[in-house]
């Protein structure tokens, strides 16, 4: 019986890295870090393909219309007409991480991430008209 004991803790104590390995995994998959996570900005298009973290990719977006406007590519208005729809989605995303303690669910994820391609969009989209008008 001691045995018996002495293997079980043996065997639970090997497979207890394992299994913390394995939920850390999930929930990086599955999660993004808590709110107030600073992720540093960058203008890398792994950034904005990465929809496991949809904070880095809000910043991506923010940063690229701020870029795009100080470039010309969109105007002003149209500028501050996407900050409001990227603020309306980072009120989401902020709401959803309060109401789970800090984490997204997978569905809250991909609406998340639905909202910022359709912005994408509609960012490329006036670029294209702006770009049009001025020729």
């Amino acid at each position: 019986m001691l045995k018996s004991l002495v293997l079980a803790g043996l065997a639970a104590a090997a497979l207890t890295p394992c299994l913390a390995s394995a939920q850390t995994a999930y929930d990086e998959e599955h999660y993004g870090p808590p709110p107030g996570v600073q992720v540093e900005p960058n203008d890398n298009l792994t950034i904005w393909e990465n929809r496991g973290n949809t904070q880095a990719r809000e910043q991506w977006m923010e940063e690229r219309i701020r870029h795009r406007v100080s470039d010309g590519a969109i105007t002003q208005s149209q500028a501050d007409h996407d900050m409001g729809r990227l603020r309306e989605i980072q009120a989401m995303d902020d709401g959803f991480r309060r109401d789970n303690g800090g984490h997204l669910t997978p569905d809250q994820r991909h609406q998340i991430n639905d909202r910022l391609e359709h912005l994408a969009d509609m960012i490329l989209a006036e670029e294209n008209k702006t770009a049009a008008e001025s020729r």
